[in-house]
């Protein structure tokens, strides 16, 4: 049966410096949930409260229906797996396993049991008598996973498990983790700052930034419809373009300014529509901070039509195979522009210091509050 993780009001603080804010999440039963922030918001700490290995200053954290505040780490039921896997050198894969289990006095027979069916279920029963240092990282990963998973625990911790391995073992591992937690239905907390990570495991994400979290939703919430401008700018790669604009009406036209220099006219009424919702109908200049994500925008040709139309100069152009990342210079503002590196060939020759029309439509632009970043229309969660 999966397990329930509440926390409510969460504080902790270390001097004067307050590394958890009132944090408040609630995990489902089941449920695969990321921690996502920077190096210093407050996850790991976060984690460490939870499972036990630092006390909180204020707020509650409750696994189930149990309050565990003041429980011990060996009493809360919590399987933590670290950065560095934290295995023994000394010992084989099999008594790394069965570790938790020896300690806990269960008899040789049903450790051996529990053991052999981890083993399998992890497919490193081949490697049940090598010592960590004939492993490779990804099988001391694999290992570091069945030690915890043999305990059978109510709750599994993660605290940036893959950091350690390289880029084609990070991707090959993250299906495989989140494959395994969906097999054995184990509530999940895990820690990462980076958001592709984050973007493919998570069934929710908690993006925090200074102890506090910004926005919880799924990870097409928090793409889609960010909650303000770091959330915008921290998920997605390349991140969210933002331009710092003053918005006005001139009949049937919007205008857009940009640092004092004229940006575009747009005669988009589906536009005019969605910016008349999101600001009244005042005729007062509007400060916007605009977001655009590159791979919203197109590169227009003389016969298209879109509801925002930005020319620009090409100042740098970066190939990654399928896609091309393009850096373009608006006036003393720069924004990158993600395309298909087919379709940029069939289109036109790219080369550094030309003249470009690019096309964004209306519902692909993303709105925030100039002074306070949060996103216009919705309030913050």
């Amino acid at each position: 049966m999966s397990t329930r993780v509440r926390i409510e009001n969460l504080t902790k603080n270390f001097g004067n410096v307050s590394a958890l804010d009132n944090f408040s999440l609630e995990v489902d039963p089941g449920e695969f949930m990321v921690l996502l922030g920077p190096s210093g918001c407050g996850k790991t700490t976060a984690v460490r409260c939870i499972a036990g290995l630092s006390d909180p200053s204020s707020g509650t954290i409750h696994i189930g229906d149990q309050l565990v505040n003041g429980l011990p780490p060996r009493d809360r039921d919590i399987a933590m797996v670290f950065q560095n896997y934290a295995l023994y050198p000394h010992m084989s894969v099999y008594d790394n396993i069965a570790f938790p289990l020896k300690m806990r006095k269960e008899s040789k027979g049903n450790i051996r049991k529990k053991v052999e069916k981890i083993s399998k279920l992890l497919e490193i029963s081949q490697l049940i008598d090598r010592k960590p240092k004939e492993l490779s990282g990804g099988q001391m990963q694999r290992v570091a996973l069945g030690r915890a998973l043999v305990r059978e625990p109510k709750v599994f911790l993660m605290d940036e498990p893959l950091s350690n391995l390289d880029a084609k073992m990070r991707a090959y591992m993250r299906t495989e983790i989140k494959k395994l937690q969906r097999k054995v239905g184990i509530t999940t907390i895990y820690i990462t700052h980076d958001q592709i990570e984050a973007m493919s495991m998570a069934d929710r994400i908690a993006i925090m930034d200074h102890g506090l979290i910004q926005q919880v939703g799924t990870p097409q919430e928090v793409y889609s419809k960010p909650s303000n401008t770091f959330v915008a700018g921290f998920t997605g790669s390349p991140p969210m373009n933002f331009l710092e604009c003053e918005v006005s009406r001139s009949n049937s036209h919007l205008l857009f300014e940009i640092s004092g220099s004229f940006l575009v006219r747009s005669e988009s009424g589906a536009l005019r529509n969605v910016f008349d919702r999101l600001y009244g109908k005042g005729e007062s200049p509007a400060k916007v901070t605009l977001g655009i994500r590159p791979r919203d925008i197109h590169i227009r040709n003389d016969q298209e039509r879109s509801d925002l139309t930005i020319d620009c100069i090409l100042s740098f152009v970066e190939m990654l195979g399928d896609d091309t990342v393009l850096e373009v210079n608006i006036g003393k503002n720069s924004m990158k522009v993600l395309t298909n590196s087919m379709m940029t060939d069939t289109r036109q020759d790219l080369s550094v210091g030309q003249h470009m029309s690019l096309g964004i439509s209306h519902e692909k632009l993303h709105f925030f509050n100039a002074q306070t970043g949060v996103r216009r229309g919705e309030s913050k969660q």
